[in-house]
């Protein structure tokens, strides 16, 4: 019977939050839902930037772009940026029209190459995007960061939601006139981050003058939610 009892509330714990489990003739158990974060430094960051020419036909955008990308990589090579934290993500050619009246007419070719740059050093953000838009990008993406030691943190905001279940299920035992007992059974709902991400869109070259002329980043802190949910016997 206490078999049975023991897999009813862990079954129920999809469902309730909070809910005390009796029967007058078994044990009592109390079903709490928990939650906890941390917020740490973001440690790496991601640049996704990249170089888009249009012209009259396919091979003229893509020799357009191609000449461009060299430029930038060979820029980027000079900050200096490893060879392995810079990554082609994707590259794109396709015929370009304008519509008018239902009417399609012809444009040319959009050509497009595109890179993903990772950073351990964040006050390199700047510089990084400030040297490839000197060099010819035309096209920043996103800058958005992330920690290299994710799992414990995540391990951290879960320490933190068993301490809120655990102090529900006290005051809901005290209130109910009952003590906590042990631990019978705990399910981890999320372990998620929430990670900053800045876009810019249409970014014009910057001067490289000294660190006055860098594109200026703010990383701020990433936001990492634990929760869980757990079964404590009473007494």
């Amino acid at each position: 019977m206490k078999k049975i009892i023991l897999i009813s509330c862990i079954l129920m714990i999809s469902s309730f939050s909070a809910l005390a489990v009796t029967n007058p003739t078994e044990e009592r158990a109390i079903i709490v839902s928990g939650s906890g974060t941390v917020q740490a430094a973001p440690d790496v960051a991601y640049v996704s930037l990249g170089v888009a020419h249009e012209k009259k036909t396919a091979k003229e955008a893509q020799a357009s772009v191609n000449q461009t990308m060299s430029s930038v990589l060979a820029a980027l090579d000079k900050i200096p940026l490893a060879k392995d934290k810079i990554k082609t993500t994707r590259i794109n050619l396709s015929p370009r029209y304008d519509y008018d009246r239902g009417k399609r007419t012809f444009k040319g070719f959009m050509a497009s190459n595109e890179l993903k740059i990772t950073l351990d050093d964040l006050s390199l953000i700047g510089k990084c995007i400030d040297t490839a838009l000197n060099a010819g990008a035309n096209d920043i993406n996103y800058v958005s960061f992330a920690l290299k030691e994710q799992e414990t943190f995540k391990n951290e905001a879960l320490k933190k939601a068993f301490a809120n279940a655990k102090a529900k299920a006290e005051s809901l035992a005290k209130a109910s006139g009952t003590k906590l007992s042990k631990l019978i059974a705990i399910q981890e709902s999320t372990a998620d981050l929430v990670i900053p991400r800045g876009r810019m869109v249409k970014a014009k070259a910057a001067p490289l003058e000294g660190d006055s002329g860098s594109t200026p980043v703010a990383p701020g802190e990433i936001e990492v939610r634990g929760s869980l949910t757990a079964v404590f016997k009473l007494h």
